[in-house]
């Protein structure tokens, strides 16, 4: 049918259509040029006209992220951890395009720095966040460690991380019997008391009773491994609540100088 008046819309996205109203032609044609915003992601252009089955038409088209350009940091530096441990959060760069989407697919390498340690890979892809993470395991000694990502080109590039290996001491929590396996011990300040759970599945738990600082206490759990940093000088004691008290029954000190 020609001459039928045809709205046109862009309802998603933000394209630029040619033009918002069009006319069929006598084939009952209408058409539009659609002009693709900076946004990356799924654009929706409508056509209608009130009354008429079918209407409104959807067309559905998608944008891709251009050309890599800017790496920025997205999290994970700066930590404490203990020694020759994993650090509990990745280190992680976002990758960006011109117009500041993200870029998926994209090579970033990475590069272990000072204190020794491991990072997981010495590459890795950005995913659809733009998103490119490794996780760092510090090294043997107590102190500074760091690694860089690296894209050469990409402005902010290099991006160094930087964190800190403590000293630890390792408390067996539970087995033959329900105690703190030692019940006693020191560490130096800012160091880490690592509690791991004695294979048998009973359940306890490591609650901080009189800290010289407020302290997270630990779940009740059967297995796995419970960390904290005593990062104030003095003695740090805990209990389980299942199977003792302040200073009674299964309980322990931790001392940091």
């Amino acid at each position: 049918v020609a001459g039928v008046i045809v709205a046109w819309s862009s309802t998603a996205g933000g394209g630029v259509l040619s033009q918002s109203v069009d006319t069929t032609d006598v084939t009952g044609t209408t058409a539009v040029q659609v002009t693709l915003s900076q946004n990356a992601g799924q654009h929706r252009v409508q056509a209608a006209v009130t009354g008429l089955q079918g209407s409104p038409a959807t067309f559905i088209d998608n944008a891709t992220a251009g050309n890599a350009t800017i790496m920025a940091l997205n999290g994970g530096n700066g930590q404490a951890g203990p020694v020759g441990g994993p650090l509990p959060v990745p280190h992680s760069v976002i990758v960006h395009d011109g117009h500041g989407n993200p870029k998926a697919g994209f090579s970033v390498s990475w590069a272990l720095g000072a204190g020794g340690g491991s990072i997981s890979a010495g590459s890795a892809t950005t995913d659809g966040t733009g998103i490119a993470s490794v996780t760092r395991t510090l090294g043997a000694s107590p102190g500074v460690n760091s690694d860089t990502a690296i894209v050469s080109g990409l402005a902010g590039s290099p991006i160094v991380f930087t964190d800190t290996a403590g000293p630890v001491v390792d408390i067996q929590v539970g087995g033959a019997a329900n105690v703190y396996t030692p019940s006693s011990t020191t560490v130096a300040a800012g160091g880490f008391a690592r509690f791991t759970w004695a294979a048998g599945g009973v359940s306890h738990t490591v609650t901080w009773s009189s800290p010289p600082i407020p302290l997270t206490s630990s779940s009740l759990q059967t297995s796995g491994t419970f960390i904290a940093r005593l990062t104030q000088p003095g003695t740090y004691n805990y209990y389980c609540t299942v199977h003792g008290g302040p200073g009674v029954g299964m309980h322990g000190t931790v001392t940091a100088n």
